[in-house]
């Protein structure tokens, strides 16, 4: 089973967002902020398949997660999310090789859609 660590500094963001991946059959892990999520990807790189990262975030911001995370482990699957639409993020990110890009809010659907895209599953897999 693979496990995604979802990053969002508003807790019901992070609790939509894990039961919906739960939903789908993923090990879900939450982190609060950056930092959380940096000490908790460090302990178990090898375990997370997958980060979602939301951009805006008190302290430690989406872009210092990035780049925090690919210290660790520099091909990290990594997918950032944000209220702002895709043209007005990717330039932030040029010359990043994130994983992808989830526009919120977004349905379980979309969300299963960019797993499956990110993690080459196959479509309508529902145990990765």
């Amino acid at each position: 089973m693979k496990t995604v660590l979802v990053v969002d500094d508003e807790e019901v963001v992070r609790l939509v967002v894990a039961r919906m991946l739960k939903r789908l059959g993923y090990e879900v892990l939450t982190a609060a902020d950056g930092s959380e999520a940096v000490e908790t990807f460090s302990r178990q790189p090898d375990e997370i398949s997958c980060v979602i990262v939301d951009l805006a975030m008190p302290g430690m911001d989406g872009q210092q997660t990035f780049t925090a995370l690919r210290q660790i482990q520099p091909d990290a699957c990594i997918v950032l999310a944000s209220g702002l639409d895709e043209e007005e993020v990717t330039p932030r990110f040029a010359g990043f090789d994130f994983a992808g890009f989830i526009q919120k809010p977004f349905s379980i659907a979309i969300l299963e859609q960019k797993l499956n895209d990110v993690l080459h599953l196959e479509p309508g897999v529902t145990t990765p």
